[in-house]
């Protein structure tokens, strides 16, 4: 029975897996060095073919690679493979070399054999071989100039031969390189630092802080009665509070007016809410290290003519893992949730006015 290309590369990896107990690997073209790293595994891959009249003839190359920790002695592995493919009717005229270290302990096996099978194409746009030498076109690349052709048309060039192998499709005419570096900013050693930030970005910060810190008072004000009270406690410890009495303040609410009860849990949502949104980057903003990000674009042409670098930098501010940019993008929705934060607990005030004049 003749069998496809595909075929014989899994009955050559089983055959090599049965003789030394190692699993199959993915494997590329190109072998690699005796002295490179290979993963422990068994590799096989059909370099060439040639097209003839009885069949084509596929033209193989195998490693074995043995790792660290299972290295086996060169003669008697060398003893044991020939017998594994001395009567062996698929893989004709066997070739193989063992590499082995000062011991005699060998790292690797590579073969070199020939079988006659056929070729199916998973599609007819991408051959598995070269049409001109059947070279393999399993990783090709495109190595023609960029500038001679789209690059949403490409037409691969064989690597081995250079003659279109048929083989179509997109490639890359520019590869674009984005990179940041990191330093933190201290005004003592540049004291103009700031004045990199727009005036806008700067007035919104303030306003984050300040707006904040207006709801803060403004709530702790409005909870004197709450248990748990603390003069001097921090707008997250009076969120808690709300939390845990929001149902007694609620029903007490509800107790003078039921419109009134259901506004003031609406509002209390609302605060807990935008509290959510806004307490860890304003803490970033507030009590963060100022950082300068060093921005590089580098876009490289296939012709290696076309290196341009742009720069610039931007400032942040980093706190326990939150960023808060400040660019006018970067500030603009923590400075909608403070304006949020400190609208609701207003209203919160409004609802309180109603309810002590019932």
């Amino acid at each position: 029975m003749t069998m496809t290309m595909r075929e014989t590369k899994k009955t050559i990896l089983a055959k090599l897996g049965g003789a030394n107990g190692l699993n199959s690997q993915a494997y590329g073209p190109n072998a690699p060095a005796p002295d490179t790293y290979m993963a422990p595994g068994n590799y096989a891959n059909a370099e060439s073919v040639e097209r003839g009249a009885e069949g084509d003839r596929y033209n193989w190359v195998a490693f074995s690679a043995y790792g660290e920790g299972n290295l086996v002695n060169g003669q008697d592995l060398a003893a044991k493979l020939e017998q594994v493919f001395a009567a062996d009717e698929l893989c004709q005229d066997v070739h193989m070399n063992v590499y082995q270290n000062e011991d005699g302990m060998a790292h690797r096996v590579e073969y070199r054999f020939h079988t006659f099978g056929v070729e199916v194409l998973e599609s007819s746009d991408r051959p598995d071989f070269c049409p001109s030498c059947g070279w393999n076109t399993e990783r090709i690349n495109c190595n023609a100039v960029p500038a001679d052709h789209p690059s949403e048309d490409c037409h691969f060039l064989c690597a081995n031969c250079s003659v279109d192998t048929g083989i179509t499709g997109p490639c890359i005419r520019q590869i674009a390189l984005n990179m940041e570096f990191k330093l933190n900013a201290f005004l003592t050693r540049s004291p103009n630092v700031v004045s990199a930030v727009s005036p806008s970005v700067a007035n919104a910060a303030g306003e984050i802080v300040m707006g904040y810190a207006l709801a803060e008072n403004n709530l702790r004000a409005m909870m004197v009665n709450v248990p748990g009270h603390n003069p001097r406690g921090h707008l997250s410890d009076d969120i808690t509070r709300l939390k845990k009495y929001k149902a007694n303040i609620v029903e007490s609410a509800s107790a003078k007016s039921a419109d009134g009860g259901r506004a003031m849990e609406r509002c209390i949502n609302a605060i807990i809410d935008a509290f959510a949104k806004v307490h860890a980057q304003r803490n970033a903003l507030a009590h963060g290290q100022l950082v300068q990000v060093g921005l590089s674009t580098v876009t490289i042409g296939g012709d290696n003519t076309d290196r341009d670098k742009d720069r610039g930098s931007r400032l942040q501010i980093e706190h326990n893992g939150e960023t808060v940019e400040l660019t006018g993008d970067g500030i603009q929705e923590l400075l909608n949730n403070a304006r949020e934060l400190q609208a609701q607990v207003g209203h919160l005030g409004q609802i309180l006015d109603f309810l002590a004049s019932r």
